[in-house]
C-alpha cells in the first residue's frame, strides 16, 4: 500500500460520506451518529476536555463528540451541536469533524510526501484546489498546513490539513472538514484544536 493511501482515505472521507448520504437521503437518517458507542465530550462543568491518545493528546471542544474511528485512524470527533449553513449539507445531516492519523516520513522527504498527497488527491477528486500552504510550530513541533476546497454534489467543502512532525520520523496528520459556508466560523475552532495538539 502506498504511504499516502491512509491519509488520502481520511482526508477524502468527508467526500465519500457525502456521496453515500446524498444517494441514500430518502431514507430516514441512514447514517445516524453512533450515540451508544460515543464517549461524551462534556465533563460535569460542560467544558472542553483533553483527549489522551496513544502518543498524543488534543482538545475536544464543548459540543463535539468522539465517534468510532475507521481502522488506522487514532481519533474522529464530530461537532454534533453545530448549525450547518449549507442547505444541502444540512439535508444530509453533515457536521464538521476532525480526525487524527499517525503516519511516517521514513524513506520520504517532506517535499516528496506533500507532492504525493496533492497528486493522489487530485487524481481521486478532480477539481480540488489547494491553497494556503504555511509553516508554523505547534508546541515546539515543526508543523505545516494545507487547505483544500472542492464541490461535491453541489456542496462546497473546505478541508484543512495540519501536519505535525513528531519524534524521529513520525508524522501526525489532523484533517479538519467543514462546508465553505461555515469556514469563517469553523476555521477558528480548527486552529484552536490544532494548537492544543501535544506529542507525548
Amino acid at each position: 500500500m502506498k504511504k499516502t493511501t491512509k491519509i488520502i482515505i481520511v482526508i477524502l472521507g468527508v467526500l465519500l460520506i457525502v456521496l453515500i448520504l446524498f444517494l441514500a437521503k430518502k431514507q430516514k437518517n441512514p447514517f445516524p451518529l453512533e450515540e451508544e458507542n460515543s464517549t461524551p465530550v462534556l465533563n460535569q462543568e460542560g467544558q472542553e476536555r483533553d483527549f489522551l491518545g496513544e502518543g498524543f493528546s488534543v482538545k475536544i471542544p464543548k459540543g463535539w463528540k468522539e465517534q468510532t474511528a475507521p481502522t488506522g485512524v487514532s481519533l474522529m470527533v464530530v461537532d454534533v451541536s453545530s448549525l450547518v449553513n449549507d442547505k444541502r449539507a444540512n439535508q444530509i445531516n453533515f457536521h464538521p469533524y476532525y480526525t487524527v492519523v499517525l503516519d511516517s516520513l521514513v524513506g520520504i522527504t517532506r517535499e516528496e510526501y506533500m507532492a504525493a498527497i496533492k497528486r493522489d488527491i487530485s487524481v481521486v477528486v478532480p477539481g480540488i484546489v489547494f491553497s494556503n500552504e504555511n509553516n508554523l510550530e505547534i508546541n515546539t513541533n515543526e508543523t505545516w498546513t494545507l487547505e483544500g476546497e472542492v464541490v461535491q454534489n453541489e456542496i462546497a467543502f473546505k478541508v484543512l490539513m495540519v501536519f505535525i512532525k513528531g519524534k524521529a520520523n513520525d508524522l501526525w496528520v489532523l484533517s479538519f472538514n467543514t462546508t465553505k459556508a461555515d469556514w469563517g466560523r469553523d476555521s477558528l475552532v480548527f486552529s484552536q484544536i490544532a494548537q492544543s495538539f501535544l506529542v507525548n
